[in-house]
């Protein structure tokens, strides 16, 4: 069930990494290593957002009184980014397993040890709520622990055969669903358990996520460098999905031009004298 077609939410990353799941094989065993530009794309961006979150929860730490609010909307989309950093970032580590290098390695480890740094952000901020807001904070923590869970499941088949687990959360869970999907039947074609994953991920857990726009901007940039990085040869079941993740990539792309835009107007109204167009 694809997601909103008015730009990129929690949901479309999580679909990303669904397809990033299914396609990470052919990526590993044809040794199709990305691009530069789109491995700095994806660094850079989950830095930028790492730092943005980095500041916004100083700023909630600081301020007199603090809304829960804040932090039931961000945790959410950390949540969501981490399932989508952490898949594509054992496929690098996969990839550099096959290959006998460790430069892809390094950019993984970046970005996701960045998030984690603001996932434990959250968590110790929900942590200091007072009672009152038990509810609240044990109905994100719920969220967290249903990410986690979908996680492991898109890394095992990824990691099973390289061993590499070290981005799952869990990874003995992450092992047994790799296992559990690993069997394939020439005959037959991919397990039952994969279309399993991928019905239970749209039917039940995307649900779970908002429809919203992402504000940010970096969202943009973090999954067009994975799509780029993608055989489109792969697509042959996920055609469609990756269509409109590339649509709402152009349109969350073009939102964000606009709002620029619109910024720059308000600041310019503000003054006295706007110097002539020429």
């Amino acid at each position: 069930m694809p997601s909103g077609n008015h730009g990129l939410s929690a949901r479309s990353l999580a679909e990303l990494a669904l397809i990033v799941s299914r396609l990470a094989r052919s990526v590993i065993d044809d040794s199709i290593v990305p691009s530069g530009g789109s491995l700095q794309l994806f660094w850079q961006n989950s830095r930028t957002l790492q730092q943005r979150w980095v500041k916004s929860l100083h700023c909630w730490t600081s301020a007199d009184s603090p809304d829960v609010e804040f932090l039931e909307n961000l945790a959410p989309r950390v949540f969501a980014c981490e399932m989508l950093v952490r898949t594509w970032g054992t496929t690098l580590i996969a990839l550099d397993r096959r290959c006998g290098t460790d430069d892809l390695t390094y950019v993984a480890r970046s970005a996701v040890v960045g998030l984690q740094q603001i996932r434990h952000g959250i968590l110790s901020r929900l942590l200091s709520l007072p009672g009152t807001m038990n509810d609240r904070v044990m109905h994100v923590d719920r969220l967290r622990r249903r990410c986690d869970r979908w996680t492991d499941l898109l890394i095992g088949p990824i990691a099973f055969k390289s061993d590499c687990f070290e981005f799952a959360y869990d990874s003995e869970r992450s092992r047994d669903f790799g296992e559990e999907g690993s069997i394939t039947d020439p005959a037959t074609g991919p397990h039952p358990v994969e279309h399993l994953v991928s019905a239970g991920l749209r039917l039940t857990f995307l649900k779970h996520l908002s429809p919203a726009n992402l504000e940010e901007p970096e969202f943009a940039g973090l999954m067009q460098s994975v799509l780029l990085s993608l055989p489109e040869c792969a697509f042959h079941r996920d055609g469609s999905l990756r269509s409109s993740l590339e649509k709402r990539v152009e349109v969350s792309h073009r939102q964000i031009e606009h709002r620029a835009d619109f910024q720059l107007l308000s600041l310019l109204s503000g003054h006295d004298h706007v110097a002539p167009r020429r």
